[in-house]
């Protein structure tokens, strides 16, 4: 059975409904197990290099400043938690 999420977006006059197909299970082979479980170990070992250490700080820099773009746009409240 596929899962089928509605999106509707009201545009100026018409309704526009988009459909997002979700895949509960992609298909994955054993080199993307093994990579996804090498990729949980280094995260939890926290054994990064300096090059990854400061990719992910421009990531989270970037993201909060995102964040914080979106909140003012909305009032000072936070769309998804409402306050």
């Amino acid at each position: 059975m596929e899962k089928v999420v509605t999106l509707q977006i009201k545009a100026s006059i018409y309704n526009i409904i988009y459909m997002i197909r979700s895949i509960p299970n992609p298909p994955m082979d054993r080199e993307d197990v093994a990579r996804f479980h090498r990729n949980l170990e280094k995260h939890l070992r926290g054994d990064f290099t300096e090059e990854e250490r400061h990719q992910m700080e421009v990531r989270r820099v970037h993201e909060e400043a995102i964040t914080q773009r979106i909140i003012e746009n909305c009032g000072g409240k936070n769309p998804i938690f409402g306050y």
